[in-house]
């Protein structure tokens, strides 16, 4: 492959945009709620992506024959230790130049051979190329099959009929679809204050290894889209975040849920609480405003149906027709103190959420 060459500095922004328009992956909308190429274009403005290089350019000879964007993101080692994380995100390589991205694998390696990298794609090509460079996989399994509970079951089927893998069992008993509410958990007047969120989730899961946005990071990156309102206008990746507190105001459990594109869906993102009372609270508030919206189904990821109380779910599943895989490489300095079983992820649509 001497042909090829990976460049990742001195790279004009406008080079990449064009060239994801060129492959339909970039429209021509400014809103990152709409796009989420421009999102990550974005996002790595907010803490210039931590210095890592945010395009990685394929090239045979002079002409772009594929673009790797990264994030680049704190992960959290310990309740004391952090390090910087790269994910290789929305890669995209021309057909007859395929089996070519192990070189932005390895451009990764000798560039910042100290960071964790991880890459969260259903391509199994793109797993295979990186065992070479002693990636690990944790287990992703749980990651590839979604839960819903329907609230317009009609409706749901419709727009499901051409996908596969849909489950025969249905519970079609379907109450209280069309009530008002007065009153739900809804966390209006937030004012994008996150820092009691990010205490809360670091106190939650001190045990484990996490991916860490910024109070200032999230800040910037859901104020786009995070509604103040329950009667807010329904859009495309439209947020919606629940809360539960004490007397004193302390955060005792929350829940983000997102519009999914093209669908009448939400998808509950995080679903975090101490109590098993403070659950059943919040998961109330959720359904409560799924039928205060009248959404055709609320969709959770196998890998948070066990925090959530049993019971509320009809039994209709969808698996992914490509499952989605995990590979993330360990630097020399953490093998001894990283453990893959501690490594938490949490899905997000129909990708990571970190």
């Amino acid at each position: 492959m001497t042909e090829y060459s990976v460049v990742s500095e001195l790279i004009d922004k406008r080079d990449v945009i064009s060239f994801f328009a060129r492959v339909n992956w970039h429209s021509d909308s400014i809103y990152p709620k709409e796009n989420l190429i421009a999102s990550i274009l974005e996002y790595q403005e907010y803490n210039d992506n931590y210095g890592i290089a945010p395009y990685f350019l394929l090239k045979k000879e002079s002409e772009i024959v594929g673009i790797m964007l990264t994030i680049a993101i704190k992960i959290r080692i310990s309740n004391f230790e952090e390090a910087i994380c790269i994910q290789g995100s929305s890669a995209y390589i021309l057909p007859n130049h395929r089996g070519t991205f192990k070189l932005f694998i390895e451009e990764l390696e000798n560039r910042y051979p100290e960071c964790f990298k991880i890459f969260i794609f259903s391509s199994n090509k793109v797993h295979s190329a990186t065992l070479h460079y002693n990636y690990q996989k944790p287990d992703s399994s749980i990651f590839n099959q979604n839960y819903y509970k329907l609230f317009r079951p009609l409706n749901f089927f419709k727009e499901s009929s051409k996908l596969k893998g849909l489950s025969r069992n249905y519970n079609l008993e379907i109450k209280d679809t069309n009530h008002s509410f007065s009153h739900i958990g809804f966390s209006s007047n937030w004012n994008y204050d996150f820092k009691r969120i990010d205490e809360f989730i670091q106190h939650q899961l001190h045990d484990k290894h996490y991916f860490q946005w910024t109070s200032k990071e999230v800040t910037q990156k859901t104020k786009k889209l995070l509604a103040l309102s329950i009667d807010e206008l329904f859009e495309d990746n439209q947020l919606f975040l629940f809360t539960q507190s004490n007397s004193e105001n302390e955060l005792l459990g929350y829940a983000l849920l997102k519009k999914i594109s093209n669908y009448h869906r939400l998808v509950l993102i995080t679903f975090i609480s101490v109590t098993n009372d403070i659950s059943e609270l919040l998961i109330k508030d959720v359904i409560d405003f799924c039928k205060f919206r009248k959404v055709d189904a609320l969709v959770v990821n196998k890998s948070l149906i066990k925090q959530l109380p049993i019971g509320i779910f009809n039994p209709i599943w969808l698996k992914k027709k490509a499952p989605l895989e995990v590979s993330i490489k360990i630097p020399n300095k953490y093998l001894n103190s990283f453990s893959l079983h501690k490594l938490s992820l949490f899905y997000h649509d129909d990708d990571m959420f970190f």
